[in-house]
């Protein structure tokens, strides 16, 4: 995972913090994060995945609540159906705590996207609100488990489940939920499903792997029959090859554009997807290669970058973020695996050379 930065307890990314090494998040530092929430947003939903975490909710939700603002509290969830329900509650925050050895906490906003990193940031190194005269409520709600697998039934009306497709997962409550619409075991097709159900790549006996960014595309095109598919910015330069209407936007949130669903929610989209396999293989197939490469940097001057920034090329695109306090992230896209490559080389060389002096402000970008 890239990481945009770090505090004392926390390194954090667009969306997510975790524990760092040899640290514990203590009932005191989850109250302090609760209260940190408290100033940025409405209301707040918070969710776990384990009973093992409940004393971590409880005390985020108590730091919410001291700060004078209502919270939903999820206990024993998983995250798909927590992200899909928490909207539903009028919240405007979600907050996952989840982990096996590492704790880690995934923050959404209001659209079900993940909060950007510079927003992140910003919580985790800001200041807790003060306590307010009069808390908020604590409320607890069940799980949408079963709510929101009726909502993708009645989404996907046309679909005959279960579809055959096998599920690799590490998360057992992620796996079940999935294998309410897929058969769970074929040689010719699988879902290869991680990061708590978030992210998917798929594996096919004709095509071989094919990657969570060529299931969204394939999802955008078949969704450019009907209108215009709204991306990301990151999103992959090549997109604009398949010739489908396509617009970008930097962010959803400040735009006040709504993100098309396959986005937020991969179960939907692989749904979608494998409810026809012929098309969907037919329509991988007629994708470009969406090459890309990532590398991390040392970077004594990453500090005075910021926490994301986009530089277009000549048919290629590189992403520089931050990546932890002396780190930097590069990505390139590029038409061609060897391009990506050749490109990521020659900017690794290049800022290596440049953090040596610190001559941030002189290069051209």
């Amino acid at each position: 995972m890239d990481y945009s930065g770090e505090n004392g307890i926390f390194r954090f990314s667009e969306g997510c913090c975790e524990v760092l090494p040899h640290n514990e998040l203590t009932s005191n530092a989850a109250a302090q994060l609760g209260a940190k929430l408290a100033g940025s947003f409405r209301r707040i939903s918070a969710g776990c995945d384990s009973f093992s975490h409940m004393h971590l909710l409880y005390a985020i939700c108590s730091g919410i609540s001291s700060a004078g603002k209502d919270v939903y509290v999820y206990e024993n969830t998983d995250l798909p159906s927590f992200r899909f329900s928490y909207p539903l509650l009028s919240s405007d925050c979600g907050v996952f705590i989840s982990g096996n050895g590492s704790v880690k906490l995934k923050l959404y906003g209001a659209e079900r996207l993940a909060l950007s990193g510079e927003e992140t940031a910003r919580i985790l190194t800001g200041k807790p609100s003060e306590t307010s005269e009069k808390c908020g409520r604590i409320i607890s709600v069940s799980s949408f488990r079963d709510i929101y697998i009726c909502n993708l039934t009645d989404a996907l009306r046309n679909s005959s489940l279960p579809i055959p497709a096998a599920v690799s997962c590490g998360s057992r409550s992620v796996r079940t939920l999935w294998e309410a619409f897929f058969t769970g075991s074929n040689d010719e097709l699988v879902f290869q499903v991680s990061a708590d159900g978030q992210k998917v790549n798929a594996y096919s006996s004709e095509l071989g792997f094919i990657s969570n960014e060529k299931l969204q595309l394939a999802c955008a095109a078949a969704d450019s029959s009907k209108e215009t598919v709204v991306l990301p910015d990151s999103f992959h330069i090549d997109a604009e090859l398949t010739g489908f209407p396509l617009k970008r936007v930097p962010d959803y949130a400040h735009t006040h554009e709504k993100p098309p669903r396959f986005l937020v929610d991969p179960l939907y989209m692989c749904i979608k997807l494998a409810s026809d396999r012929k098309i969907m293989l037919d329509t991988i197939k007629s994708l470009p290669e969406l090459a890309s490469v990532k590398r991390e940097i040392t970077a004594d001057f990453s500090g005075l970058l910021p926490f994301y920034r986009i530089i277009a090329g000549n048919g290629h695109r590189i992403i520089l973020s931050r990546s932890g306090r002396n780190r930097l992230a590069l990505a390139v896209q590029a038409h061609s695996a060897e391009t990506a490559l050749e490109i990521c080389g020659e900017w690794c060389d290049k800022l290596r050379r440049e953090s040596a002096g610190c001559h941030i402000d002189k290069m051209k970008f």
